[in-house]
C-alpha cells in the first residue's frame, strides 16, 4: 500500500509538473523563444552563441581578458594592474557588456525579469569558484535607498543571494546590507573613468566594521564598466580591516577602463 501511495504521489507530483511547462513554458533568456527545459543554461541555441563568455587567457588580478596568447597557470598581469594596482585582490565576470548580453542586464535591471536570476547565480558561481570557497562573507554593491525605492529590488543583492544557494557552503554567510551609500550618485555608465571615481569618492561606508575586520569578502555586482564602484567599496572594506576581496559580475564592459 506505501509503495503504491508513493507512486501514485510520484506520478501526481510529474503531472504537476508537465501542466506547469504547458502552461509556462521555458523560454530562452534572451530571444524569449520556447526553448527545451534542458536548453544550455536557460537560452537558445543562437543566443548561447552571440554572448562572449570570457575565459582564459585573462589577467590574474582584473580578470581582463588577454586579446593574444594561450591558457597558462602563470599569474599574469595586464599593464593597467601592473601600474595602478586596484584596491580589490581580483575580479571575474562571466560575460562581456554588448549589445547582445546588454539585453539580459537591462531586463533584470530595469524590467522586473528575475527569473533568470537563479541561472545568473549559478554562472557567476562557476566563474568565482576559484575564491567562492575561501570567503567568509557574500555581499552585494549597494544601491542609495532613493535608488531602491524607485527600483523595488537591488538586482545586485538578488544575484549574491543566488550565488549563496548555488553553492553547498555553509560557512559561507550572505549579509544583505553590509555597505551602505552615503549618498546619491547620478548614473555612471556614460561618465569617463575618473568622473566615476570622483562621483564615488567616499560615497560607501561599511555597516559592521567588527563583522568584516580579517574576513574574505566576495562582492557581488551586476555590471563592472570601469571598475569604480567595486574599488570604492574595496576601499570602505580596506578601512574596516579586511583581510581579501574578491569581486564578481555578471557582465564586464571591455572597451573602456
Amino acid at each position: 500500500m506505501r509503495a503504491l501511495w508513493q507512486t501514485t504521489g510520484m506520478l501526481g507530483k510529474a503531472a504537476a509538473i508537465g501542466l506547469v511547462d504547458t502552461i509556462l513554458p521555458h523560454r530562452c533568456l534572451s530571444c524569449r523563444i520556447t526553448v527545451d527545459k534542458g536548453a544550455a543554461a536557460g537560452l537558445c541555441a543562437d543566443c548561447w552563441g552571440k554572448i562572449h563568455f570570457l575565459t582564459s587567457p585573462m589577467c590574474h588580478c582584473c580578470g581582463r581578458p588577454f586579446e593574444t596568447g594561450s591558457a597558462t597557470e602563470k599569474k599574469e598581469l595586464c599593464l593597467s594592474c601592473l601600474a595602478h594596482p586596484p584596491a580589490f585582490d581580483q575580479a571575474r565576470a562571466v560575460f562581456a557588456y554588448t549589445d547582445t548580453s546588454r539585453d539580459l542586464i537591462l531586463t533584470l535591471k530595469h524590467g522586473d525579469a528575475l527569473h533568470g536570476v537563479p541561472i545568473f547565480g549559478h554562472w557567476l558561481a562557476r566563474v568565482g569558484a576559484e575564491f567562492l570557497h575561501e570567503a567568509d562573507i557574500i555581499a552585494p554593491v549597494p544601491l542609495h535607498p532613493w535608488r531602491l525605492f524607485i527600483r523595488r529590488y537591488n538586482q545586485s543583492a538578488l544575484l549574491a543571494l543566488a550565488v549563496k544557494r548555488a553553492i553547498p557552503c555553509p560557512s559561507l554567510r550572505y549579509v544583505s546590507q553590509l555597505l551602505r551609500r552615503n549618498r546619491a550618485t547620478p548614473s555612471l555608465g556614460h561618465l569617463k573613468p575618473e568622473i566615476r571615481h570622483r562621483h564615488l569618492h567616499s560615497a560607501i561606508t561599511v555597516t559592521q566594521p567588527l563583522l568584516v575586520k580579517g574576513k574574505r569578502i566576495l562582492l557581488i555586482d551586476d555590471v563592472m564598466t570601469s571598475g569604480a564602484t567595486f574599488t570604492e567599496c574595496s576601499r570602505a572594506l580596506r578601512i574596516a580591516g579586511a583581510a581579501e576581496i574578491n569581486v564578481l559580475s555578471l557582465a564586464r564592459v571591455l572597451r573602456s577602463e
